[in-house]
């Protein structure tokens, strides 16, 4: 009976532990239709796949108003790791519109991502915090 008592006592730690968002307070949520600014531009999450950032490969089309003719590259880091994660790139849809391809969330926990619009020689950057549920 000890025995099972300790067994459901672990499990139960476990399933609260499971999540590492649960207690993060530094993340914002990443929703079709978030917004996020950077110097002189506003970021607009036009679509999600998969719906909810996951581990492994996401992508994403961000509207940036302003952006034609410019670069736009994304880099992202774990900083309580030290560590990043692969990107298969970044792609104009037209008309102010980007797609991140392949982004990849290596494990799950609080990831820091900066959107970096280069216009001429001027570089902004739009900073995204969010965390991605293992």
């Amino acid at each position: 009976m000890l025995l099972f008592s300790l067994l459901l006592a672990c499990e139960g730690d476990m399933e609260m532990s499971a999540s590492p968002c649960m207690e993060e307070t530094r993340a914002s949520t990443l929703e079709q239709g978030a917004t996020f600014e950077g110097g002189t531009f506003t970021l607009v999450v036009e679509a999600l796949s998969p719906a909810t950032p996951v581990v492994g490969e996401n992508t994403w089309e961000l509207a940036i108003p302003g952006s034609s003719g410019c670069t736009v590259d994304v880099v992202h880091i774990m900083p309580d790791h030290g560590h990043g994660g692969p990107l298969g790139g970044v792609e104009s849809m037209g008309a102010d519109v980007w797609e991140v391809q392949d982004l990849e969330f290596t494990m799950g926990g609080y990831w820091e991502i900066d959107v970096e619009i280069t216009c001429d020689d001027a570089t902004a950057v739009v900073p995204m915090a969010l965390c991605v549920d293992a």
